[in-house]
């Protein structure tokens, strides 16, 4: 286990805004392995896995669930009312308090604009519907714009994203040329965020993939709260030696935790 941000800090340290990490990738990238690593492995962050006992495994009466089955069936007239709900259960993931400094989510709120594109590519979203969606979002972002601190991107190619799924499910017939329009929005989506944007290889080994996660959290984490003390400066409250002992310990972890360089 890391041990890190269990240091003794000064209150106002404590009562920083929570740092939010979104790790986005292409279908079968590898994500849900990397986030079940990350929950089980380190005791710093809080993880939350995509919400999806809210889309599947949940009786009929769960109206996310419900309206996912409806869209599969029927996706052009369902896609504005199940990417509603979509908004309602991130929402609530955003909003939810958690008890460590670092929270780490499966895609967010705003990475809904990544399928609403491909949808609207691909003809089953009409662009009054697109445009009503992306109004709809801004509206669930208001007063919180639930903007990540930080997008870890595990970039992997469509070919082995198709060769995963295969192996998954022989039953899934998703064609390559999907998951290659669907790579180049993620590409495109990445490249437009103003927060920091770690990719990592989704083909390397699993514990590469971690090793490296964690270490590019850490790192900018202890950047973020840097940045903070420098900010703040004129105010002493905020100079509290175990701050500044904890930045270091970390900082000194995330260029430990995988051999070779620091990100």
């Amino acid at each position: 286990m890391c041990s890190f941000l269990k240091i003794e800090v000064s209150e106002s340290f404590a009562k920083m805004k929570t740092y939010t990490v979104v790790v986005e990738g292409n279908t079968a990238s590898g994500k849900t392995t990397l986030m079940k690593n990350l929950m089980d492995k380190v005791q710093e962050f809080t993880v939350f896995l995509e919400p999806v006992d809210r889309w599947q495994y949940v009786p009929v009466e769960n109206q996310l669930a419900h309206l996912k089955k409806k869209f599969l069936s029927d996706p052009t007239n369902y896609v504005v009312p199940y990417q509603l709900e979509t908004y309602s259960a991130y929402a609530d993931l955003h909003r939810t308090i958690v008890p460590t400094a670092i929270k780490v989510l499966e895609r967010s709120i705003h990475s809904s604009q990544i399928f609403q594109q491909m949808m609207l590519e691909e003809g089953q979203l009409s662009a009054e519907k697109y445009s009503f969606l992306q109004e709809s979002r801004k509206h669930w972002c208001i007063p919180d714009p639930f903007e990540p601190d930080m997008v870890i991107y595990l970039r992997t190619s469509p070919e082995i994203c198709l060769q995963r799924i295969t192996e998954r499910n022989h039953n899934l017939d998703l064609p390559q040329e999907y998951l290659k329009r669907l790579h180049l929005i993620h590409d495109k989506y990445v490249s437009h965020l103003t927060c920091p944007v770690y990719n990592i290889d989704g083909t390397d080994s699993p514990d590469s993939i971690f090793r490296s996660a964690v270490t590019a959290i850490f790192s900018c984490y202890c950047a973020n709260r840097l940045s903070f003390y420098a900010k703040n400066s004129g105010d002493p409250s905020d100079h509290h030696e175990s701050d500044h002992g904890a930045i270091a310990e970390g900082s000194e972890l995330a260029s430990n935790f995988v051999p070779g360089q620091t990100p």
